[in-house]
């Protein structure tokens, strides 16, 4: 996970974070913002809405959402 401050979840600037990573490794999609993407990503993955994402969520997310699985495994 890209849990930057060890608090064993992630919050919204965590996921802005990691995709804006993303975008600055492979190029953006000129379609949307990262931070659209990170904002849209963090609503799924926040399942029990508590404004953090724990790693049962992200997993959990990450096994059926392709943006999700995407950013775990980039094509280079």
């Amino acid at each position: 996970m890209y849990d930057e401050d060890g608090s064993n979840t992630l919050s919204k600037q965590e996921v802005i974070n990691m995709i804006q990573a993303y975008y600055r490794l492979l190029g953006p999609d000129v379609s949307r913002s990262p931070v659209e993407i990170a904002n849209d990503l963090f609503k799924k993955m926040d399942l029990d809405k508590d404004d953090s994402v724990t790693y049962e969520e992200f997993a959990s997310v990450a096994k059926r959402d392709p943006t999700v699985l995407e950013i775990l495994n980039p094509k280079a």
